[in-house]
C-alpha cells in the first residue's frame, strides 16, 4: 500500500476525535467514537487483504518483556502523577471535564467506570496495537527504514491522543497535554521497536494492558479519590 494512504488512514482516528469533541454536538460523540473504532478494525484488513492464519505462539519472553516494559513505564506515570501533577488546579479542572463527559455516556459511578476501564485496558489496547503497530508501523516499514516508520506512526499515534488531551486539559494543553502526548509518542516508538524485534504483538499487548490499568487507576484517583 502507498505510504501516503497509510499516513492518511492513521490521521483518521484523530480527525474523528476532533470532529466529535469540537465540531459536532455532544450527542454525536459516542456514535462517532464507535464508528471510528469499527473503521479502525475493518479498514486495515480490507486494504491489506491479509487472510487470517494461525496465531503466532505466545512465548514466555513476550510475557516477561511486556510485564517489564509495562511496569517500567507505569512507575514513571505513577511518579509523574503523585510527584508532580496531583493537587494542581489544572487537574481539578480536567477532572470536572472528564466527569461531565463520562456522565454523558452514563459512566457515572465507580462500578461503571471500572467496567469501562476493563474495556479500555484489554479491548482498546488490543485495537490500538493492531491498528497503530501491526497496520501503521507494519505498512510504513515496507517503504521506509524501521526507525523512520516507528517515528512517523508514533507521531500520528501521539496526535490522536493529543486531541483527547486538549479536550480534557483545555486550559493547560501546552503545559500538561503536550508533554503527556510526547510521552505517548515515545511509548509508541518503544512498542514499534518491540514489535519489529519480536515479530508479534503479544509483548506490546501485555505492556499496554499494564500501562492502561495504571492510567485507569490514576484517573479513578482523580475522579473519586477524595470522595
Amino acid at each position: 500500500m502507498n505510504s501516503l494512504w497509510v499516513v492518511l488512514i492513521l490521521l483518521a482516528p484523530g480527525a474523528a476525535m476532533w470532529i466529535s469533541f469540537f465540531v459536532t454536538p455532544g450527542h454525536w460523540t459516542t456514535p462517532i467514537y464507535v464508528a471510528s473504532k469499527l473503521a479502525v478494525l475493518a479498514l486495515p484488513l480490507w486494504l491489506v487483504r491479509v487472510r487470517p492464519g494461525p496465531p503466532a505462539p505466545l512465548m514466555k519472553l513476550d510475557v516477561l518483556t511486556g510485564i517489564g516494559v509495562g511496569v517500567g513505564i507505569s512507575l514513571l506515570i505513577v511518579g509523574l502523577y503523585y510527584g508532580v501533577l496531583q493537587g494542581r488546579p489544572e487537574l481539578s479542572v480536567a477532572a470536572e471535564v472528564i466527569r461531565a463527559k463520562l456522565h454523558s455516556a452514563s459512566v457515572d459511578s465507580p462500578g461503571r467506570f471500572a467496567a469501562m476501564a476493563l474495556f479500555v485496558s484489554i479491548g482498546n489496547s488490543a485495537i490500538e496495537e493492531y491498528f497503530w503497530r501491526w497496520f501503521g508501523f507494519g505498512q510504513l516499514r515496507t517503504h521506509w527504514p524501521p526507525l523512520v516508520a516507528a517515528l512517523a506512526s508514533s507521531l500520528l499515534f501521539g496526535v490522536h491522543h493529543l486531541v483527547v488531551l486538549i479536550k480534557y486539559f483545555a486550559g493547560s494543553a501546552w503545559t500538561i497535554g503536550l508533554p503527556l502526548a510526547t510521552g505517548t509518542v515515545l511509548g509508541g516508538v518503544i512498542w514499534c521497536l518491540i514489535y519489529h524485534l519480536r515479530g508479534s504483538l503479544y509483548a506490546n499487548w501485555v505492556s499496554h494492558i499494564v500501562i492502561d490499568v495504571v492510567i485507569m487507576l490514576v484517573a479513578y484517583d482523580m475522579l473519586w479519590g477524595a470522595a
